[in-house]
C-alpha cells in the first residue's frame, strides 16, 4: 500500500511540475538556496540539506532544534513568493520528525499572519493546506516551536480554485472524511485540546500498546476546572443537517470505573447531545448514534474523571438516508 501511495504521489508531483510552483527550491535540490534561516533570542538550530533522509530527489531540508528562544518565531525558515490579495492558494509538502507528535507551524505572513500547525510522524507523510491571500507579496515561514529533528521536502505553492485540493489524488477513499485523524497517527492534527477554569491536565501521545497503529491520545487529569467542559478535546466534523450518523471509538483507563463523556455540539447554536460511558483498564469499544442538527457540528470528549484515560480509533459513519 505504501508503494502504491508513493507512486500516486509521484504522479501528483509530475502533474504539479507542469504548473508554476511559487516556491523556489522547494525540493532543496540546490541545498538551502532561496531560504532564509534564523535562530535568535536564545534559540539554537542547525539547518542543512540532507541527502540521506530525502523522500524524493537528491536532498531534503533537515532542521535540528537544540534550544528554543523567547518567541515562537525565533527558530524559523522563510522565503517570499508572488501572491495577489484574495486569490486562493494550496500548499503541499512532505514532512517527518524523529519523534512522532512533533509539530511545525507553516505561516503565511507579511503585514498579516495566517498560521497552520501540523503534527508530524516518524515516517514521511504528505500534507496539504489551502489559504486565501490577505495581501500581495507574501512570505511562507516554517516555525519550529519544539526541540527535536525535523525533515521537510517537496514544498509547493500553487494558485488554485477554492475547495480544490492538490493532494486529492493521494486520498485512499473518495469524498471528505467526516472526522480527521481519529486514530491520532498525525499527532493532534485536527484536534484542539483545552484546559480552562483552573483545571490541570496533561495531554500526551502514547505509543505504548495503543489500540491500533502507532499512537493513542492519553489524557491525565490532575485537577478539574469549574465546569465539565473546561477540560476537553474537540474535533470539527463534516456532517449534513438531518442525516443520521454512528460514532465509534475505543478507550481504556489507568484504573477501573472511569467515566468518559462524548458530546456532539454546535456551540454557537447551543446544540448539545451528551453520551456517557464507563471505561476500564483494557481497551473497550463504545458506540452511539446521533442526527445532525446543523452542518457545523463538533465531536468533543469531556474529561470528567481524574487519572488517565486514553482514546483511539475514533470514527464516524453515515447511517441510512437523509431525513
Amino acid at each position: 500500500m505504501k508503494k502504491r501511495i508513493f507512486f500516486i504521489f509521484l504522479i501528483t508531483c509530475t502533474y504539479l511540475s507542469a504548473q508554476k510552483n511559487l516556491i523556489k527550491n522547494g525540493g532543496f535540490e540546490n541545498n538551502l538556496s532561496n531560504w532564509t534561516n534564523l535562530s535568535e533570542n536564545g534559540a539554537k538550530a542547525k539547518f542543512s540539506a540532507a541527502p540521506h533522509d530525502k523522500q524524493i530527489g537528491s536532498n531534503c531540508f533537515k532542521i535540528n532544534v537544540l534550544s528554543l528562544g523567547s518567541n515562537l518565531w525565533d527558530a524559523q525558515s522563510f522565503q517570499s513568493f508572488e501572491s495577489k490579495k484574495n486569490k486562493t492558494y494550496t500548499i503541499t509538502f512532505s514532512a517527518k520528525s524523529t519523534m512522532p507528535g512533533k509539530e511545525v507551524t507553516f505561516q503565511i505572513q507579511n503585514k498579516t499572519f495566517t498560521p497552520k500547525t501540523f503534527f508530524l510522524d516518524s515516517d514521511w507523510n504528505n500534507y496539504s493546506w489551502q489559504f486565501t491571500a490577505k495581501e500581495n507579496d507574501l512570505q511562507l515561514a516554517m516555525q519550529f516551536t519544539q526541540k527535536g529533528t525535523f525533515y521537510i521536502d517537496n514544498i509547493v505553492i500553487l494558485e488554485t480554485k477554492k475547495g480544490k485540493g492538490i493532494l486529492a489524488l493521494t486520498k485512499k477513499s473518495k469524498g471528505k472524511k467526516i472526522i480527521e485523524n481519529g486514530n491520532f497517527e498525525q499527532g493532534y492534527n485536527g484536534w484542539m485540546n483545552m484546559t480552562d477554569g483552573g483545571g490541570k491536565v496533561e495531554y500526551k501521545l502514547n505509543t505504548t500498546k495503543p489500540f491500533e497503529g502507532r499512537n493513542s491520545m492519553q489524557v491525565m487529569v490532575m485537577r478539574f476546572g469549574n465546569n465539565t467542559w473546561d477540560i476537553q478535546s474537540v474535533s470539527k466534523i463534516n456532517v449534513k443537517k438531518g442525516r443520521q450518523y454512528k460514532v465509534t471509538f475505543y478507550s481504556r483507563a489507568g484504573g477501573r470505573n472511569k467515566r468518559v463523556k462524548a458530546q456532539i455540539q454546535d456551540n454557537p447554536k447551543k446544540i448539545y447531545h451528551a453520551f456517557e460511558f464507563k471505561t476500564e483498564d483494557a481497551w473497550q469499544k463504545h458506540e452511539f448514534e446521533f442526527t445532525a442538527e446543523s452542518d457545523t457540528m463538533e465531536l468533543t470528549f469531556q474529561h470528567i474523571s481524574t487519572g488517565i484515560v486514553e482514546y483511539d480509533n475514533v470514527s464516524i459513519e453515515p447511517m441510512g438516508k437523509k431525513r
